[in-house]
């Protein structure tokens, strides 16, 4: 009764604040899905969407015990209320742990491509992909899985955080990640396409490897107009000081000239640019690049938008702004997508609303045209303070449909003995105004 007359209250206040602020546009409804909470520690990876039935691919990683841990997935659908699509599957189960995947769809082939480390049994790390169906018994090996396991970065060196893209217009994953502090690159073709009728096409590159500077934590995105991929990633500047950088790779495979024009920066000033994530709005012909943002103790997250259609130099549409920059609380973790149809463009972080706070979900809503004067449609709702942290966001939307979801790791309990569920967020980018429903 109490937690009812709670969330009336606060129904009560948000509303008013929108009549007040004129601000329809704002997403606030969400249902709480749980994903996994088996006991064991289950880590929310990835969220991505299945543009052709409107549907998602949930992966996460489970601690199964001695130091192992492994990854499983589940599709899910919004129309015309979440709900999901048959049981979890395991995606990767072998002896040795396989942690932290991203994942990509390719609409031509209605499949998923999920790339993940594997830590070896020596200590080594190493990149490898397996594909998804894009539908429940679409697979042909089992119900779920096209394929076997294949390496995709394997060298003696560690190779950890991949990520990936597809891009339509060359049938072309892009896959990028961390080598001894470097950025390398990957093409992984359509399924039983690549080079001798393998899945990758060619040969590991280089995208990024500055022998004075390191460079990591790399994202990457398809320009689908101009055909190229973008891959941005933290640069080390000097010692404790880092900046966001920008590499565009050519949307198909030339060995040994894989790089379109020189690298270029997205924010370099005297304080730390980190944890870089893009999206690509295909009406506009433009991308956002969001990062953390920290100076003088606190964090904030900042954007810029890009023109896709400069190949070289720097495409910046104007100065870096702030996407959410509350002076008395740390925002970080920014994961940014947008609707290549109706251009609405959303991105979510982590907050700590004050020092030490439980840190909650915030999602804002950013104009969607480059070049408006005022960059933000709809400031910053921090969804509801829960009964743990709130880690790892993962932001998507089905394009011209209302479904929105937002993935995240939910951590309960005391250090070093924290303990993790896999959650989500379930709502519409359509909504009207509502609080969050709790489960």
């Amino acid at each position: 009764m109490k937690s009812s007359r709670l969330w009336l209250a606060f129904l009560a206040a948000l509303l008013a604040g929108l009549a007040i602020s004129g601000a329809v546009a704002a997403y606030t409804f969400a249902r709480e899905v749980v994903v996994a909470e088996s006991g064991q520690d289950e880590r929310l990876s990835d969220v991505t969407d299945n543009c052709n039935r409107a549907e998602w691919l949930v992966v996460w990683q489970v601690d199964t015990g001695g130091g192992d841990t492994d990854l499983r997935g589940r599709r899910a659908r919004s129309i015309p209320g979440f709900e999901w699509l048959g049981d979890a599957f395991v995606i990767a189960a072998g002896i040795e742990p396989e942690r932290a995947a991203r994942v990509a769809y390719n609409p031509l082939d209605d499949d998923f491509l999920v790339v993940y480390e594997r830590k070896l049994l020596s200590g080594d790390v190493d990149v490898l992909g397996q594909r998804v169906a894009g539908w429940p018994g679409g697979g042909d090996s089992g119900p779920d899985l096209r394929g076997s396991p294949f390496a995709i970065g394997a060298s003696v060196g560690q190779e950890t955080t991949p990520v990936v893209a597809f891009l339509p217009a060359t049938q072309q994953f892009l896959v990028t990640y961390e080598l001894n502090d470097d950025i390398r690159g990957r093409r992984v073709a359509r399924y039983h396409m690549g080079t001798n009728g393998g899945e990758t096409l060619g040969p590991t590159f280089i995208v990024a490897a500055d022998p004075f500077h390191a460079e990591g934590t790399p994202t990457v995105i398809a320009s689908d107009q101009q055909a190229y991929f973008l891959v941005a990633y933290t640069y080390e500047f000097t010692q404790d000081e880092f900046d966001v950088r920008a590499q565009r790779v050519k949307g198909s495979s030339t060995p040994g000239n894989e790089l379109l024009a020189s690298a270029f920066d997205i924010a370099n000033t005297t304080g730390d640019e980190t944890q870089p994530d893009l999206a690509y709005s295909q009406n506009w012909h433009a991308l956002l690049a969001v990062w953390t943002a920290t100076a003088a103790g606190n964090s904030d997250v900042q954007g810029l938008w890009l023109d896709e259609n400069i190949r070289s130099g720097n495409p910046a549409m104007g100065p870096a702004f702030d996407v959410s920059a509350n002076p008395m609380a740390n925002e970080t973790q920014s994961q940014a997508t947008s609707d290549p149809t109706t251009g609405n463009t959303a991105v979510t972080m982590i907050v700590e609303p004050a020092p030490g706070a439980t840190t909650r979900l915030g999602l804002v809503w950013v104009q969607p045209d480059p070049l408006a004067l005022n960059h933000i449609l709809a400031p910053r709702f921090t969804f509801p303070e829960r009964p743990f942290l709130v880690t790892t966001p993962r932001l998507s939307l089905c394009p011209n449909q209302p479904g929105l979801l937002i993935g995240y790791s939910a951590r309960f309990g005391f250090p070093p003995d924290y303990e993790y569920d896999a959650q989500l967020l379930a709502g519409s980018q359509w909504a009207v105004p509502m609080p969050l429903v709790q489960r």
